[in-house]
């Protein structure tokens, strides 16, 4: 038995209940608002629709991390209830915007108004107070000053505003400079739907909106691949890409590729070449020779072995020597007194001399381009050969003919 008292032990205590910890979302950090925001100062607006769309995901994820805040915060909540128009209102500008039909002007003027109104409702995650034309601050309707996030779509808006002049400049420099890709890209790929362009406000090739984008330096290597291996390669370099995003279909709100299309897609691009190579004003030599480097060859699927005595790929084979042609050997096809080729000028001059008459220059030069009656080239040729002629004034006469020959 244990030694002391043992104490009385009564009922225990019940357990109090834990406290559950609700887990909120990722808090969404300004940094990324911030960035998206900086894709809107672009020339291209189709570009400026897309970073719009981006900032209202941003501020979606923003107002789901308010909204179970708010369950554990009770000032929060009620702030929050009192702009919930404004997020009823951010989220009907933002399904106006998805209409295509409406136009891109329709469809940016939604989006800018919906950003402005979850600035509003999402003002708790940095919150600042809202100006007024003048500078002062605004108040609601209950006298206190309306607050609204520190980082603003309007100030974006004046910077592109600002820059609109530049940016344009900018895209008509880049469509002069790479003007010969670019036509060569519309008149080859003639029933591609959309407007190839080069721009430095995309980092690989992509397709937004109705237009085609390359950047800059890879347009500087599709220029210097048409120039000095020819158009084929470039039509084998890009027809993939191009045949992927004719392909492109909306599905449940997303993007894919319909694999069907795109291989009608390819075809049809393939079509579009062949026939750009038949036209008047094609480039004569659509490849060049050489090993420029790109493409790499497929080794063969069933290699047939090699005999062991069969010469080695790649090896030039010793050519035997050529055997010196015997005096006298007749040379191949038909030849005038056994020396010209029968078509050529001597040839029908001296064809024409063999009656042993006299001729005037005019007689014998008939019927080829170049040659005058001043002209004495052929018989000087035919001196040579140790043929006798008489020349009197503008009339030539055969005399002898070289046995020899």
């Amino acid at each position: 038995m244990p030694y002391g008292r043992r104490r009385r032990r009564y009922g225990a205590a019940p357990a109090q209940p834990k406290r559950v910890k609700i887990q909120l979302p990722p808090k969404p950090n300004l940094k990324d608002l911030k960035q998206r925001y900086e894709g809107y100062v672009v020339a291209n607006q189709d570009l400026r629709i897309k970073a719009l769309f981006d900032a209202t995901e941003w501020f979606k994820e923003a107002a789901d991390y308010l909204i179970a805040k708010s369950q554990i915060d009770l000032d929060l909540g009620k702030e929050l209830q009192g702009k919930i128009s404004d997020l009823t209102k951010a989220i009907k500008c933002v399904e106006q915007a998805v209409d295509v039909s409406l136009g891109n002007h329709n469809r940016e003027t939604a989006l800018k108004l919906a950003c402005q109104r979850y600035e509003t409702y999402c003002s708790a995650l940095s919150p600042i107070a809202k100006k007024d034309k003048q500078g002062n601050d605004m108040l609601n309707t209950a006298g206190a000053v309306e607050m609204t996030l520190s980082i603003a779509i309007k100030d974006y808006i004046q910077k592109y505003e600002d820059q609109k002049i530049e940016l344009e400049a900018r895209d008509a420099q880049s469509a002069a400079k790479y003007a010969e890709l670019l036509i060569s890209l519309k008149d080859t790929f003639t029933n591609a739907p959309f407007k190839f362009k080069v721009t430095e406000e995309v980092q690989a090739r992509k397709l937004i909106g109705s237009e085609f984008c390359y950047p800059k330096p890879m347009a500087q290597d599709m220029v210097k691949t048409l120039r000095k291996e020819g158009i084929l390669k470039l039509v084998a370099q890009e027809l993939p890409h191009i045949g992927k995003a004719m392909a492109v279909v909306e599905e449940d709100g997303r993007l894919r590729i319909d694999p069907k299309k795109q291989i009608e897609a390819m075809d049809q691009l393939f079509k579009d070449f062949v026939l750009y190579c038949q036209r008047a004003d094609a480039p004569g030599r659509i490849i060049r020779k050489g090993d420029f480097g790109g493409f790499q060859q497929a080794p063969p699927v069933n290699p047939q072995p090699q005999q062991q005595n069969a010469p080695q790929p790649n090896v030039a084979s010793p050519r035997p020597p050529r055997q010196p042609r015997h005096q006298g050997q007749p040379r191949r096809g038909n030849r005038v007194a056994g020396k010209y080729k029968a078509g050529s000028t001597i040839g029908t001059i001296f064809q024409r001399m063999l009656d042993m008459q006299e001729h005037t220059k005019a007689e014998l030069f008939a019927g080829f381009k170049g040659c005058e009656s001043g002209h004495s080239a052929p018989f000087t040729r035919i001196l040579r050969h140790g043929h006798t002629i008489e020349v009197k004034g503008n009339t030539v006469k055969l005399v002898q003919i070289n046995p020899n020959i």
